[in-house]
């Protein structure tokens, strides 16, 4: 083959080929890193005191949505473990979250899913 017909088939592989375009979704998985870093860093230790103060199986079953003007609002799985729930944060739970976290905790607002 020619160099011309090598430098021709170069070329028209650097014009049908693939071309390298940005992701469509790599503007929302930016977005969702960027708020999952901010979250962790304003959640992450009343998230640890929560999970190290309640049974193991209730926790699994609550997640922490948000925290806002000192309300954190959790969702639970169920209404029993919201009733466990209720009933450890009424018992002591509460107060010790309050001492032992570095976020403001003036309540906590429990939902069902």
């Amino acid at each position: 083959m020619s160099m011309m017909t090598l430098n021709h088939l170069q070329q028209l592989k650097e014009w049908r080929g693939p071309r390298s375009r940005p992701s469509i979704y790599q503007g929302a998985i930016t977005r969702i890193h960027r708020d999952a870093k901010r979250t962790s860093r304003h959640l992450g230790d009343f998230i640890e005191h929560w999970q190290a103060l309640l049974p193991r199986e209730i926790a699994a079953g609550t997640s922490v949505e948000s925290a806002r003007g000192g309300t954190i609002h959790i969702r639970v799985k169920n209404s029993a473990i919201a009733f466990e729930v209720d009933r450890l944060l009424r018992g002591g739970v509460l107060a010790k979250l309050r001492s032992s976290c570095s976020i403001t905790v003036a309540d906590i607002k429990v939902r069902v899913r």
